[in-house]
């Protein structure tokens, strides 16, 4: 046996330098894969309390830095009928009785990891894009006699040095229930965060749009 190792002991450092390369080449690709998950941006689109339309709409930052809200569009659809608008300004219409935590009346600005920011009522959002839509201030209170309608909320911001803004989106179905009272109900359990290159790129031309 000594004399086998004695014999092949060039081949075995070899293989040896192999195993070790094969080592550290897993745990390079652990930290890569943790340090991504760990750095890569997270937004929560969640409802305050209350489930019915004055319940106000909240989002957090679950990212490991800050983030800048550039924009929060909202859709609302209900049969044949979609209305899509972005929603960063505060009108009067929404009726908030305070302005933001900024002292701004708007919903963009700096949002620090691990802090929430109130976007306001939903009611409010609601009315917001289906008045503008419409021309008709009314056009929520015709709205809600034809439940049941979705609400799609998508929160877009700029993220350290990402080149592509980045987003998340939830939707939310507005129903009445067995007491006819009007309830809004998340459709799914959490939000989707927008990460691929192609959506995000959809929302580099969806705010093109806008402008």
């Amino acid at each position: 046996m000594l004399q086998w190792l004695r014999s092949n002991h060039e081949l075995l450092s070899v293989l040896t330098n192999i195993g070790m390369l094969v080592i550290w080449i897993a745990y390079l690709q652990v930290f890569v894969v943790n340090f991504r998950r760990q750095t890569r941006p997270k937004i929560i689109i969640n409802l305050g309390s209350g489930r019915g339309l004055d319940t106000h709409c909240i989002v957090s930052n679950m990212s490991s830095d800050a983030i800048y809200v550039q924009t929060m569009i909202a859709a609302v659809e209900r049969e044949d009928d979609r209305w899509m608008l972005p929603v960063t300004e505060l009108e009067g219409i929404e009726e908030w009785p305070s302005p933001t935590d900024l002292n701004l009346w708007s919903r963009q600005g700096p949002l620090l990891a691990g802090h929430m920011r109130d976007m306001g009522s939903l009611r409010g959002v609601i009315r917001h894009v289906v008045s503008n839509a419409t021309g008709d201030d009314t056009a929520l209170d015709q709205l809600e006699r034809l439940l049941p309608v979705r609400l799609e909320l998508q929160v877009i911001a700029a993220y350290g040095s990402e080149e592509l803004p980045i987003g998340a989106r939830r939707g939310f179905e507005i129903t009445r229930n067995e007491m006819e009272r009007t309830v809004v109900r998340p459709l799914d359990v959490g939000t989707t965060q927008i990460r691929s290159r192609r959506e995000r790129r959809a929302i580099v031309s969806l705010l093109e749009e806008q402008l």
